[in-house]
C-alpha cells in the first residue's frame, strides 16, 4: 500500500504502521496477560471488528489503552452487564464512532494537511510536520470524543435517576 503513496501520506502512513498511541506495544498474547481476558476472546473480538490493532505490519501491536478498555469491559461484566449487551453496545459504539473518525480524517486532510504542503519549505520539512500534525490530532481528537462521551453519559445517567419512579 505504502508504495503508491506520495512522501508524505507515506510518512504519515509509517507513523500509523508504527501505531497511534506509542503507550506499551503488546502483542495478543501480552495483551491478555494485562488484561486478564482469554486468547481466544481477544481473537472473537478482533474477527468482531471490535478489537482493532494499532499496528498490523509485521505484527498485530496493542496499547496499553487497549488492555485498559478490556479490563473496564472485564469489569462491567463482573457487575452485572450481560455479554450480548455489552457486545450490543460496543457494536453500536462503533457504528456510531466510525463516521465520526472518517469525518475527522477528511477535516484534517482539508485544513491542515494542505496548510502544511502549501507553507513547507521542502518535502522533508512537511513529512515532518505532516506527522507530528497527525499524531497531534489523533491524540486531541481521541481526548475531545472521549472526554465528551464521558460527560454524556454523566448527564445522562444523572437524568435517569431525576425521572420520577412509576408505580
Amino acid at each position: 500500500m505504502s508504495g503508491r503513496l506520495d512522501p508524505w501520506d507515506r510518512a504519515i502512513y509509517q507513523a500509523l504502521q508504527e501505531g497511534g498511541s506509542g503507550s506499551g506495544a503488546l502483542d495478543l498474547e501480552e495483551l491478555s496477560a494485562a488484561s486478564g481476558v482469554p486468547v481466544t476472546v481477544l481473537e472473537a473480538l478482533e474477527r468482531l471488528g471490535i478489537l482493532i490493532p494499532e499496528s498490523v505490519s509485521p505484527t498485530r501491536l496493542y496499547s496499553s489503552g487497549d488492555a485498559a478498555a478490556l479490563r473496564a469491559g472485564k469489569s462491567l461484566l463482573e457487575g452485572g452487564v450481560p455479554l450480548d449487551e455489552l457486545m450490543a453496545l460496543a457494536t453500536q459504539m462503533d457504528e456510531a464512532m466510525r463516521p465520526v473518525a472518517e469525518r475527522t480524517v477528511e477535516v484534517f486532510a482539508r485544513f491542515v494537511r494542505d496548510s502544511v504542503e502549501f507553507t513547507a519549505g521542502s518535502g522533508h520539512e512537511a513529512s515532518e510536520r505532516l506527522v507530528e500534525a497527525y499524531q497531534t490530532m489523533m491524540n486531541a481528537a481521541g481526548d475531545l470524543v472521549a472526554g465528551h462521551f464521558r460527560r454524556m453519559l454523566l448527564q445522562t445517567a444523572r437524568a435517569a435517576l431525576e425521572k420520577p419512579i412509576a408505580l
